[in-house]
């Protein structure tokens, strides 16, 4: 997110496009507005040279959004992106229909959740990976259904528990022993999650204590001939991961909400269907090929980029409410269905049909993607494989005010005082604030203030998880042959369903 400035009014933004890119940038108000037009930048389809050729010279004017909101739908949600119909919302990402919430990414109808990632449902949560409707609860990851609890993985209705791995229905334990509730009052209170002293070497047991126990193939919740993980209520869905409500998919990241007959996606959902080698991509989409952040009631779009409540589209960005367009130039009906076929013909004549968007069309350097945190890769790998990088991204270092050692430990002995002031991350050095809302929150669940940066804590969520790939391996228990995310020389003990059922639920 870079700070620039509208180039239609002048006005103060935030923006995920740099001032660097090529293309002008619109705060999304005027955006939306009627002050501009998209089709002024139509050119007429050359059939003497390559299609993404000319996409591009058409992607290099069109005048873009400032960010990828629903932002009719949002509420004092400025500062978001890829994501939509939130409300006071500050810094999250890939989430939708969240209130009161910071610092998260691809959250699902959360409230008053912080440093969050693929949570659902959960409220008055922190630190919460992977993890659905949770409340007041603390570093948990895999959990359902569980709430006053603290540094939780694979528990299901639990209440009142700490370090616990593999629990079902539970209520005052502390590394999976029962205890009465006083004696849970008194233990946990040793483990407070106030000390920032005491949170480090927290997190340290309870990743000894999940060593220690067995670990489930994938996760997934009711899904009938699925492989991939992080799976809920999807049926016929082959190497597909972090999705909910798929049917008759294959290869989908990132699908939040209902997908059908959809292949090779990312970041879809709600009503998406038949859609194939699409990148963000919902909210009622249909028959879309090869598009990027196109949303609301889009169908039939190929090669589009940005285009919102159009249809019977080809190689157009920016469009809003229009039909029957070609590189944003407007057709008639039976024009359009006339030329189409032959565009397509000489797609294939290109080698280009069926083609991503090259390298050469992409508006955001490696570093600057999601990419990066899926796939790292260095400045000389990513130059090497052809894909850009920028140096001067932004973000600041060696302007904080205060050190750490001047910092109380314990929450309760922070006041306001510390938002006036400029921290530096422990393990970036880039430089960050504390916010008011977010000091209050830190208080209101008794947790210790963070000693690092947005990024460095994401980044560490991410590693907390397996990758986006899968191994055919054996179960340790039974030898059974599974699809898992769990690489068969990796030290974990890895059960298949049955034999983890048994050992966790008897």
């Amino acid at each position: 997110m870079y700070p620039r400035k509208c180039d239609a009014t002048g006005k103060e933004i935030l923006s995920m496009y740099s001032p660097d890119k090529p293309f002008q940038v619109y705060d999304q108000e005027y955006w939306w507005s009627d002050k501009w037009d998209p089709m002024q930048y139509g050119r007429d389809y050359d059939f003497n040279k390559p299609f993404f050729e000319q996409f591009k010279a058409l992607s290099d004017i069109v005048p873009r959004r400032n960010v990828f909101t629903a932002y009719k739908h949002d509420e004092n949600c400025e500062y978001t992106n890829h994501a939509g119909r939130n409300r006071n919302c500050y810094l999250i990402f890939d989430s939708d229909d969240s209130w009161d919430c910071m610092f998260c990414q691809s959250i699902n109808s959360c409230k008053n959740c912080l440093d969050c990632y693929r949570t659902k449902e959960c409220e008055l949560s922190y630190e919460c990976i992977d993890s659905q409707n949770l409340y007041n609860c603390k570093f948990c990851q895999n959990s359902v259904h569980c709430q006053d609890s603290a540094y939780l993985h694979n528990c299901i209705g639990c209440k009142n528990c700490m370090f616990c791995v593999n629990q079902h229905q539970k209520e005052y334990c502390l590394f999976n022993e029962q205890l009465t509730k006083e004696e849970y009052e008194q233990r946990s209170q040793e483990l407070k999650t106030s000390s920032y002293k005491v949170l480090s070497a927290a997190y340290e047991k309870l990743d000894e204590h999940i060593k220690d126990t067995p670990r489930r193939y994938r996760q997934d919740v009711q899904t009938e001939n699925c492989t991939g993980d992080y799976l809920s209520n999807c049926k016929n869905a082959s190497f597909c991961f972090d999705s909910r409500d798929l049917y008759d998919c294959k290869y989908i990241f990132l699908a939040f909400m209902k997908a059908t007959n959809c292949m090779d996606c990312n970041e879809i959902g709600d009503n998406v269907e038949c859609c194939f080698q699409c990148s963000t991509v919902g909210y009622n989409a249909r028959s879309c090929i090869n598009c990027n952040r196109c949303l609301e009631q889009v169908d039939n779009l190929t090669c589009c980029e940005d285009c919102t409540q159009s249809n019977n589209s080809f190689g157009c960005v920016s469009l809003r409410k229009k039909e029957f367009c070609i590189l944003n130039m407007q057709y008639a009906k039976e024009e359009y269905f006339e030329l189409l076929p032959k565009i397509i013909d000489h797609l294939v004549s290109t080698d280009e049909w069926g083609k991503y968007f090259p390298k050469e069309t992409l508006q955001f350097a490696y570093n600057e993607s999601v990419a990066m945190d899926m796939f790292p890769l260095t400045k000389e790998e990513a130059l090497a494989q052809g894909w850009k990088w920028k140096d001067d991204l932004p973000f600041t270092t060696g302007q904080e005010t205060i050190t750490w050692d001047q910092v109380a430990d314990d929450i309760a002995d922070i006041d306001d005082s510390i938002c006036d002031e400029v921290l530096a991350c422990e393990v970036t050095g880039k430089n960050f604030r504390i916010t008011k809302q977010e000091l209050a929150f830190y208080k209101k669940l008794n947790v210790a203030l963070p000693r690092m940066c947005f990024d460095e804590r994401h980044r560490r969520r991410k590693v907390k998880r397996n990758p986006w790939q899968l191994w055919l391996r054996k179960c340790d228990k039974c030898s059974e042959e599974i699809w898992s995310t769990f690489a068969p020389e990796r030290a974990e003990t890895v059960f298949c369903e049955e034999c983890y059922h048994g050992e966790v639920y008897g």
